[in-house]
């Protein structure tokens, strides 16, 4: 019976699970759609055209990759590379029908786009990553000892500023006018 319980506790958190990366996925493909159309700067009309396709190109690339990915380890250096050229040959093969939507610029921004994008997207994890790695490891009181006073310097030149009017002086260091 223990056991029964146990195997149903486990499937519910993997489906909680499942589901909030699903959620996460689905949070970073609107913000990808976002970016994209923003860099693109895709009409409306383009717009409709073009994701259908660019949804069809991602789907295959996830793939690709994600092959890319499993079994590095025992792969010669040869299948490494066929792998990788796979991921060139839909990059090319996309380019034609992505040109009967979007311009050549347009194409060449969508390449260069997807990288920054995928860059800001790999250093947000590691910085999550980090702040929860820093959680983990240390104490409430030593995550904030070494903070910096984010309002330190604006304390500092408040008080400045503050000691400069009390000497009759306006930020400028000109003699203050008196009433």
């Amino acid at each position: 019976m223990k056991q029964i319980v146990i195997g149903l506790f486990v499937v519910i958190q993997l489906s909680a699970f499942n589901a909030l990366a699903q959620s996460r996925q689905g949070k970073v493909e609107s913000i990808k759609v976002a970016y994209l159309s923003e860099k693109l700067n895709l009409d409306p009309k383009t717009a409709e055209r073009f994701w259908p396709v660019y949804n069809q190109y991602d789907d295959e690339m996830h793939n690709a990759i994600n092959d890319l990915k499993r079994g590095n380890d025992s792969r010669s250096a040869d299948q490494i590379l066929d792998r990788e050229q796979r991921t060139i040959d839909i990059k090319r093969k996309y380019s034609a029908q992505f040109l009967k939507v979007i311009s050549n610029e347009q194409l060449g921004r969508l390449f260069q786009s997807e990288k920054e994008f995928n860059q800001i997207l790999l250093r947000r994890m590691n910085k999550m990553e980090n702040r929860q790695k820093n959680m983990r490891e240390g104490s409430e009181e030593e995550r904030f000892r070494n903070r910096p006073m984010r309002n330190q310097s604006r304390l500092s030149e408040g008080k400045d500023r503050n000691a400069t009017i009390r000497e009759g002086r306006s930020d400028e260091g000109l003699p203050r006018k008196n009433n």
